[in-house]
């Protein structure tokens, strides 16, 4: 009686032999050595990438995605080797008709040779663990979603494998086998790079078909079954397509059937995926604090909604961030049935653009009817910032004080201009004015920003300052040493001291930045053992890293005023400013005062007279940090934003961002020897081991005949 079904006793006894041919062989090893060399370039570039430029700040996002990246295409250029032999070996030495002639199922011969090939190219991928787990012993971070990275470098490998196996069927050539399957991974690949197609629908039709499109969401640490069924299909209908191949060898030059049943495959894999995106889909974000999920607080707006919204992301056709700028917008859209949203190539839509007032790839723009808001790129909380803003009746105004020598919000010079911040503000949808003490500050301003300035305040202007404070108005001061020594003490007298000093922080300094430079951090309590209140909490929860500060003042706080940032516990702030400028600053014990040292601060005061509410007041000891040259480093732009929105009375807008991370999972410093280490185990260790078992096994052989 003719089997139909595969014996699990046959396919182990054929998937021992294939795992004794591969792991027994020098090839495996010999492709492991190149694989393990380019997977340990790629750490360690991207670790110094990472370092260098991020900070070590956010190690999933700007280490573990860039790393699966680059993994995917070492993958993509040394599976090939491994699958090229499978099938055009056997033919090329004429084992492959001895072994049909064995009692055995085309399908239980196809089962033992692809979990066999799996199998090894998981091997390789299990062996680039090692350099991560050095990693982890020295700063821990979350695994979950680096095990998500690495499903989905296995489910990338098992399909490169599957449909290398059915390339292998139809050649006996393996140098043919292996450049046919690079060409086809290749083209997989770049499908969603057509920016040729007829139009903006159809490209988006066929980069489904983009094997690379589906493994991005593991690469941020999201699982969706979507993605899960696409690899299914394809791994399932190359293997389809390679039992169609096989079984035509009674007729060798006809290769149309496997052809078709593999196109078949990949256009039923397609249509599986596109039913269950719609229809069934289930997410599972392992990244850290569920950066890609909408926050509850974003939904309860979006639920909100009391018009119809059209969300536009104009991109570049072919850049690798638009499939997490589609995948934020189909989460904005699927939460409320008033969104509507579409990804726009700005190349092939110049009069949008236009219209639109965009003139670089990544702006989003959120319309209605009457009007729209462009936000400089696609973030969740600069997005429903906008539908918050859309939905005012008018624009919060911040006005910017003159006269003193302040900085000037529309200067574009690099060490004294705010032009940078200001831009992202009127994206934020904030309507920005000079003010000057000549006469009472308007009744419109709802924020007033001092931004330094050597030429000392009189007292009729203090009185005008005062007033706007007391009938509730918003206060934002950033002060550099030395400054305005009579606003100073206007600020003493409200809670907030501003000293006469600067703050040195040798192990928070800048690496390669000058000696009054520092990171200060959000504390995590006051140093009498006082929790911070929510104000504090509210304003620092979105800092994602610290900011940093050049040449800053500490301040002195009353019993109400609350600390936003702090140096560390081995700094000191000094009145020798000059020598800390030129670096020759000691501590001194009758002169200086030990750390942490509070150098940004918050008061909410008390309604005063008739006022509805009491006025908001927010002090930070230093200037630079809102420059041109400083406010896109860490988290500058940051936490002015977030202290603006608090002066406004918008904490929406800070309960959007993302939380602050615990510290240890957040931040990787590393030493020279230790950067050293990293960089011996990743290209020297961990690929000599492989190459030296590819020399024992080549020895053994040889000796052994």
């Amino acid at each position: 009686m003719k089997r139909h079904a595969p014996s699990p006793r046959r396919v182990g006894a054929l998937l021992r032999k294939e795992l004794h041919a591969i792991f027994a062989q020098p090839l495996l090893y010999l492709v492991g050595t190149v694989f393990l060399l380019l997977a340990g370039y790629y750490f360690y570039t991207d670790l110094g990438y990472f370092i260098t430029f991020g900070f070590g700040e956010n190690i999933f996002a700007n280490f573990f995605q860039l790393l699966f990246v680059d993994l995917r295409l070492v993958l993509l250029l040394t599976v090939p080797l491994l699958t090229m032999r499978l099938f055009a070996e056997e033919k090329k030495l004429g084992t492959i008709e001895l072994l049909f002639t064995y009692p055995l199922l085309d399908v239980e011969i196809l089962l033992a040779k692809l979990v066999a090939c799996t199998l090894a190219a998981i091997a390789l991928l299990g062996a680039t663990t090692v350099t991560l787990w050095y990693l982890h012993a020295l700063q821990p971070f979350a695994l979950a979603p680096v095990l998500a990275g690495y499903l989905g470098l296995v489910l990338l490998a098992a399909s490169f494998v599957a449909v290398g196996t059915l390339l292998s069927t139809l050649t006996d050539n393996q140098v043919v086998a292996a450049m046919s399957t690079v060409g086809t991974l290749l083209l997989l690949w770049i499908l969603s790079w057509n920016e040729s197609a007829p139009g903006a629908e159809s490209l988006g039709w066929v980069s489904k078909l983009s094997i690379f499109n589906h493994f991005e969401g593991f690469t941020r640490g999201v699982i969706e079954t979507k993605d899960l069924v696409y690899f299914a299909c394809l791994i399932a209908f190359a293997g389809a397509a390679t039992l169609a191949s096989l079984g035509s060898r009674a007729w060798p030059t006809s290769r149309l059937a496997p052809t078709l049943v593999g196109l078949a495959g990949l256009a039923v894999a397609l249509g599986c995926v596109d039913a269950l995106a719609e229809r069934g889909n289930a997410r599972f974000d392992l990244s850290p604090q569920q950066r890609f999920t909408l926050s509850p607080h974003a939904r309860r707006i979006l639920d909100g909604l009391g018009r119809d919204v059209e969300i536009l992301a104009f991109v570049r056709s072919g850049d690798p961030r638009n499939e997490a700028t589609s995948d934020l917008l189909e989460r904005i859209a699927e939460a409320s049935p008033r969104v509507r949203q579409r990804l726009v190539d700005v190349n092939r839509n110049p009069a949008l653009a236009r219209r639109y007032g965009v003139d670089a790839y990544g702006a989003v723009v959120v319309a209605t009817a009457e009007r729209h808001r462009r936000v400089s790129e696609p973030r969740e909380d600069l997005i429903v910032g906008a539908l918050m803003d859309l939905g005012r009746t008018k624009p919060k105004v911040i006005g910017f004080a003159e006269g003193h020598g302040e900085a000037a919000w529309r200067d574009e010079d690099r060490a004294r201009g705010l032009s940078t911040l200001t831009r992202g503000l009127r994206d934020d949808g904030f309507e920005l004015r000079d003010v000057s003490f000549a006469s009472a500050v308007a009744d419109d301003v709802d924020v007033l920003v001092i931004a330094g300035g050597a030429t000392p305040w009189s007292d009729a202007e203090l009185d005008r300052l005062a007033a706007f404070l007391d009938r509730g108005g918003a206060l934002l001061v950033l002060l550099d040493p030395r400054q305005a020594p009579e606003l100073a003490a206007w600020l003493g007298e409200r809670g907030i001291t501003p000293g006469a000093n600067v703050v040195l922080d040798p192990e928070n300094r800048l690496y390669g930045g000058e000696g009054v430079s520092i990171e200060a951090r959000a504390p995590a309590s006051w140093a009498s053992g006082r929790e911070l209140l929510p104000s504090s909490a509210l304003v620092t929860s979105g800092l994602e890293a610290g900011v940093l500060l050049s040449a800053a003042r500490a301040l002195e706080l009353g019993a109400d005023a609350q600390p936003l940032l702090e140096s560390g516990s081995d700094s000191w702030a000094t009145r020798a400013i000059d020598g800390a400028e030129e670096g020759l600053a000691d501590f001194d014990e009758g002169r200086d005062v030990h750390g942490p040292l509070v150098v940004a601060a918050a008061r909410e005061l008390p309604p005063v007279g008739a006022a509805r509410k009491g006025g908001r007041l927010v002090v930070i000891g230093d200037v630079d940090l809102a420059t041109n040259r400083f406010v896109d480093f860490v988290a500058n732009r940051q936490m002015l934003q977030a202290s603006l929105a608090w002066l406004v009375g918008e904490e929406d807008l800070i309960a959007l961002r993302p939380e602050r991370k615990a510290i240890g999972t957040k931040q990787l410093l590393l030493s020279a020897g230790q950067a050293s280490t990293a960089l011996l185990l990743g290209v020297g260790i961990v690929p000599g081991t492989s190459l030296l078992i590819a020399c024992l096994l080549y020895l053994r052989r040889r000796w052994g005949r």
